[in-house]
């Protein structure tokens, strides 16, 4: 089934829940952090800074459900799920995902 198709399915042709920069991949957990707002200068950031920066970047959230491969640091993507889990970073399952952007970051 395409993305397109998917979107229509599951009702997303509603705006995402969540757009904004993939600030760290754990592989081993299958999730993405995304953080709204965040520009790749921040990057360097470590997740501690992100937490005492929490005012700066308030939509920030551990997504589960992804395919973690298809995806690099600083990639920007839209992110659709129906429950969240309340805490900083918030946690939620993707229902859809999709890449906005690929990143350039790595690149020389």
């Amino acid at each position: 089934m395409k993305q397109s198709e998917r979107k229509r399915k599951c009702g997303a042709d509603v705006e995402s829940n969540v757009e904004g920069i993939i600030f760290k991949i754990e592989k081993s957990s299958n999730r993405i952090l995304v953080v709204q707002g965040l520009n790749v200068e921040n990057m360097h950031m470590s997740i501690d800074d992100l937490l005492h920066k929490a005012a700066q970047y308030p939509e920030a959230y551990w997504i589960s459900g992804v395919d973690c491969e298809k995806y690099k640091l600083g990639d920007i993507v839209k992110v659709w799920f129906e429950q969240v889990e309340e805490s900083y970073p918030a946690q939620a399952v993707a229902t859809l995902y999709e890449l906005v952007e690929r990143t350039r970051m790595w690149e020389t």
